[in-house]
């Protein structure tokens, strides 16, 4: 499909024609993977199917487990023209009934859309300065507020983080964080594809099952809220496998110990970056 050469849609299809049969996502615990040209038709049947059902602009939450199939399904609805609204898998209903209502989202996705047949019409795909997707600040106490975002955003962020990290195709991410915030958006939706780089993804973080994933795909740009390295720090697991792999890890969020910063640094030989 022709897109605007600025959106993540059409580095998806770009990623699709050069390298098809590289890895796109693949989930650490499950081991579930998409190559990218099954990312780029996957999202387009997802899209052929969002597109019959909703006019473009319509807004639909999404409250899909972290996976490939999330990232799937968001490309689906940047390509058939709906906002998408992100939602954390592990949201109460509470939280998930105020997001829906203020966002006036009209339906609810907990597992990806149904392949449709056909593809959806390039002129509903949205544009890297529309609003693309609605979700909620990951730190908030009581009711969530909510955040727009368009793409263009994030490819302005990706460059910031692309001069001090320097990314490549050869990189392989590891986003330990949910899939629907915002650093869950830089470091597994949009900087990978960007850099046609592989993004293991994690449904459930714990630090054994980060620690080994790093090692089995040999991840070399990590990313983790504070709280999360610090776990893997104090997990038996972090001496247990070989992390030199790692070059650098993003981390932020909410305060970073400088000492143990340092601390991951020296055991990794990584270097750590908020």
């Amino acid at each position: 499909m022709t897109t605007n050469p600025r959106t993540l849609s059409a580095v998806v299809a770009a990623n699709a024609r050069m390298r098809p049969e590289a890895t796109a996502f693949v989930e650490a615990a499950s081991r579930e993977s998409l190559t990218w040209a099954a990312y780029d038709a996957a999202a387009d049947a997802m899209a052929a199917t969002l597109a019959a059902a909703y006019a473009p602009g319509d807004r639909i939450a999404l409250q899909i487990p972290d996976g490939p199939g999330v990232h799937a399904a968001m490309l689906a609805c940047e390509r058939a023209g709906i906002v998408g609204v992100g939602i954390g898998a592990r949201a109460g209903r509470r939280e998930v009934e105020h997001l829906v209502e203020r966002t006036g989202a009209r339906a609810l996705l907990t597992t990806p859309p149904p392949p449709g047949t056909g593809g959806p019409d390039p002129a509903r795909a949205i544009g890297p300065d529309d609003l693309w997707f609605l979700n909620s600040t990951s730190g908030t106490t009581g009711l969530p507020k909510i955040v727009m975002h368009h793409q263009a955003r994030w490819f302005a962020f990706d460059r910031f983080a692309d001069r001090i990290a320097g990314f490549g195709p050869s990189d392989v991410f590891l986003s330990a964080l949910p899939a629907p915030f915002g650093f869950g958006l830089w470091t597994a939706h949009f900087s990978p594809a960007i850099a046609g780089a592989s993004c293991v993804v994690v449904e459930r973080f714990t630090a054994e099952t980060v620690c080994a994933a790093i090692e089995e795909h040999g991840v070399t740009v990590l990313a983790a809220v504070s709280t999360q390295f610090l776990m893997m720090l104090q997990s038996p697991a972090f001496a247990a496998h070989d992390l030199s792999s790692l070059r650098v890890m993003f981390t932020g969020g909410e305060m970073v110990p400088a000492a143990r910063a340092a601390e991951f640094e020296d055991r990794t030989g990584a270097t750590v970056l908020q």
